[in-house]
């Protein structure tokens, strides 16, 4: 895991507590190889103190909280549902625990496939409680079985081959994971995700948008409480946008754009055909300065590179966690995170411009369907030109 971490420093004294009796609880209990964290939520309830009794506390402490013990191979518990459900019910008095039980070879197939939404290796963990340094031999299980995909039946975990640009192209059938926000229609037609944005959006707005985030992550307060549904639906949109990229990598450019790039020549901008949704929008409003020209000319560089420097759940993993910084007045600077913001701006740019060009020659000359194998074409909704605002 990307963020394993051991200490509970940067929790409250209350969630520290809370975090520490659940844990010997569930030591005494299960016996287990391993312990977890992967997720909480605290509140804290206030209320007048109407009561004479001096000690009757004007709050509520109550802390929510996501679990993973590890249990030896064969433990009743791995296949007893009900059983863990009524652990969970002995805990209720420290804290509402939700325990989810794997054995270590459960785990190292978890963490090798991606399968599971809430165990990846590039998601965040804390380890509670380790008995005889069995994280360690489940991670080396983890490289073992990358190395030698030597697994069989439904467990069989085997990494992506990579292709000759040394990205994992969307046909792998050995991918380790599928993007499993986008319906099945749209991974079997990428492009329908890409329309869909840019349906709901304007490259213009889309980079205003962007810049806002930054700045709300990197500084306080955040933006105003009555704009977090647009920034939600940004979110969400761009980490399905990120996860059509993903199975964009290596397309190609239609033929007809690629014979006007090649009538316009090597030198100067390309067309403005090439890039503008329609023939009264703003052209520098929707050039796409953030990318090269080869790029232009074939937008699935972008996703290739991309997808070199971090994981598709990586990414996804990311944006959660920007969103999460947006809400509040915490910034990662405040918490001791080193965080680019400049780059990973730097690239969510790169992403929208070129999912936009890919958007305008769909509307404007069609565009081929990505060719996967079992699948037949079907017509996918032209892109509604925009309002046009400027913001350069």
């Amino acid at each position: 895991m990307k963020k394993l971490k051991s200490s509970t420093d940067h929790f409250t004294g209350r969630e520290r507590h809370a975090l520490h009796h659940i844990k010997n609880r569930l030591a005494g209990l299960l016996q287990p190889q391993l312990i977890l964290y992967l997720g909480s939520l605290a509140t804290t309830t206030l209320r007048r103190n109407l009561s004479a009794i001096d000690n009757n506390h004007a709050t509520d402490f109550r802390l929510s909280c996501e679990l993973l013990v590890v249990l030896p191979s064969g433990a009743p518990l791995l296949s007893d549902r009900a059983g863990l459900r009524a652990v969970e019910a002995q805990l209720n008095r420290l804290g509402n625990v939700r325990l989810m039980a794997l054995s270590p070879e459960g785990l190292a197939s978890a963490l090798q496939s991606g399968s599971h939404p809430r165990l990846q290796l590039h998601g965040d963990a804390i380890v509670l409680y380790e008995k005889g340094h069995a994280l360690q031999k489940i991670v080396q299980q983890v490289a073992d079985g990358g190395a030698s995909k030597g697994r069989s039946g439904n467990d069989e975990i085997a990494s992506a081959a990579p292709r000759n640009d040394g990205s994992r192209g969307r046909n792998d059938s050995t991918a380790p994971f599928s993007p499993v926000s986008l319906s099945a229609g749209e991974r079997t037609d990428p492009m329908q995700v890409v329309l869909s944005f840019y349906r709901q959006y304007d490259l213009p707005e889309v980079r205003t948008r962007i810049n806002s985030w930054m700045q709300a992550v990197a500084a306080a307060p955040s933006w105003p409480v009555a704009e977090t549904g647009l920034y939600l639906d940004l979110y969400t949109s761009l980490s399905r946008l990120l996860a059509g990229a993903w199975l964009l990598q290596g397309h190609a450019a239609p033929s007809w754009v690629s014979a006007q790039l090649q009538s316009s020549g090597t030198g100067g901008l390309p067309p403005r055909s090439l890039y503008c949704p329609h023939e009264t929008a703003d052209a520098w409003a929707y050039f796409p300065n953030h990318l090269s020209r080869a790029e232009f000319c074939k937008p699935s560089l972008v996703f290739d590179g991309l997808f070199r420097s971090r994981a598709l759940p990586e990414w996804q993993q990311e944006l959660y966690e920007l969103f999460s910084y947006s809400l509040t007045d915490c910034t990662p600077a405040s918490v001791g995170e080193d965080r680019d913001l400049a780059a990973i701006s730097h690239q969510l740019h790169r992403l929208a411009e070129a999912c936009h060009l890919l958007a305008v020659w769909h509307r404007k000359g069609g565009h081929p369907k990505p060719e996967v194998a079992g699948a037949t074409a079907a017509p996918t909704a032209a892109v509604r030109p925009a309002p046009v605002t400027s913001v350069l």
